[in-house]
């Protein structure tokens, strides 16, 4: 059996690189379960849930850089895959079609209301889901991550691809 595995495309580097650096990387900013009041027993799920919030959140920074121009087509592409699989692992399955529709519904709903986004967000983790500090925190968190997204990709994106 041949011992090496073959070099992984610059599409799937890439993607994996977004992955591992935004999505992967919790240290966007000091909102998390605890700030947010969120009570212990419910830390596991507020944590599986926040990783596909971020997932998707990235996945609409990468389809907004698209404007850009299409030179990171194939990388969106790839970094769709990538996060259908990790949802796929934590029992999620999704199509691609899916996945861009919740995506971008998502995201249109934070950036209309980040309030009422971030009060429906939490309504399953928080005796108080009224609580309107706590919302507008946490809604106002995802619209920054969302836009701090957007903007590691659009400066870091190489210039030179070639499609």
């Amino acid at each position: 059996m041949w011992p090496f595995r073959k070099k992984p495309s610059w599409t799937e580097q890439y993607a994996q690189r977004l992955y591992d650096g935004l999505v992967a990387h919790n240290e966007f900013g000091n909102v998390n379960a605890i700030t947010l009041r969120i009570p212990t027993a419910m830390h596991g799920a507020y944590q599986n849930k926040i990783l596909t919030q971020r997932e998707t959140l990235c996945l609409a920074a990468v389809g907004a850089t698209l404007e850009q121009g299409p030179a990171l087509k194939p990388v969106a592409l790839e970094f769709m895959s990538l996060i259908m699989a990790k949802m796929s692992a934590r029992g999620l399955q999704l199509s691609q079609d899916q996945l861009t529709n919740i995506a971008c519904d998502d995201l249109e709903r934070l950036s209309a209301d980040p309030l009422r986004w971030g009060r429906d967000w939490l309504a399953e983790f928080r005796s108080d889901p009224n609580d309107a500090t706590m919302a507008a925190l946490f809604g106002e968190h995802c619209l920054r991550l969302f836009k701090s997204y957007k903007n590691a990709i659009i400066q870091t994106r190489p210039t030179n691809l070639t499609c």
